[in-house]
């Protein structure tokens, strides 16, 4: 389970509490409170990078590693860094069984109700690059994609589940 903008306040510690006595394995990306990934497993996992809103843990028993992250919002150079870091993971990482899971907070044409963009070229460049988006290739309800709404009711995809070709095959 990877939860985004989980902040590690009163609410995010209640939530950690009740996965833990449910047996599950929890690992935070952001110990300082502020937004960020939390990753939950019933299976056991070792936690390969901690840092702020990026959580890569790798379950071995499935010789899988998953990547949770929170890319920021506004755009400019602390998003532009963060998505050269996830291309540069994912391009290290084609060949392991990895998936890229989060709120991107981008979306294409296509991802979006009013047919707008915001910051699709990354998301691109990972399709591109072979990860296979999971939702589009399991073929869901298109009234469902949108996971995000401006208060004008304007639907957008903004979190995604990316799987690295050797993963999805």
């Amino acid at each position: 389970m990877v939860l985004t903008e989980f902040i590690n306040k009163e609410n995010g510690k209640e939530i950690i509490q009740a996965l833990e006595l449910e047996s599950y394995q929890t690992q935070i990306s952001n110990l300082d409170g502020g937004y960020g990934s939390l990753i939950a497993s019933n299976m056991n996992f070792i936690t390969v990078n901690s840092e702020d809103r990026w959580l890569e843990v790798y379950l071995s028993e499935h010789d899988l590693h998953v990547l949770g992250v929170y890319v920021p919002h506004q755009p400019g150079k602390i998003k532009n860094d963060f998505w050269s870091k996830i291309r540069e993971y994912s391009l290290n990482n084609q060949d392991k069984n990895v998936l890229i899971t989060g709120d991107f907070n981008s979306c294409t044409r296509e991802d979006s109700s009013n047919q707008s963009e915001y910051n699709p070229r990354d998301l691109k460049k990972l399709e591109e690059s072979g990860y296979i988006d999971l939702w589009k290739e399991g073929h869901r309800d298109e009234d469902e994609r949108f996971t995000g709404y401006y208060h004008d009711g304007t639907g957008f995809r903004l979190d995604y589940f990316l799987a690295s070709p050797g993963l999805y095959s």
